[in-house]
């Protein structure tokens, strides 16, 4: 693998962990689907309804 391509893939994986963090602090939060709770089989544990 030469240089650019193993900068590329670094960048690309500090991409994605940002994300991932991202996606997980919003779900502590209270962040959700988004979608409501209605037909949601996880809707007891949602954080709105504590």
């Amino acid at each position: 693998m030469n240089l650019p391509t193993f900068v590329i893939c670094i960048i690309l994986l500090i991409i994605v962990a940002l994300i991932i963090r991202s996606l997980v602090k919003k779900h502590k939060n209270g962040g959700g689907c988004g979608c409501g709770c209605s037909g949601c089989p996880r809707a007891n544990k949602c954080a709105e309804n504590k």
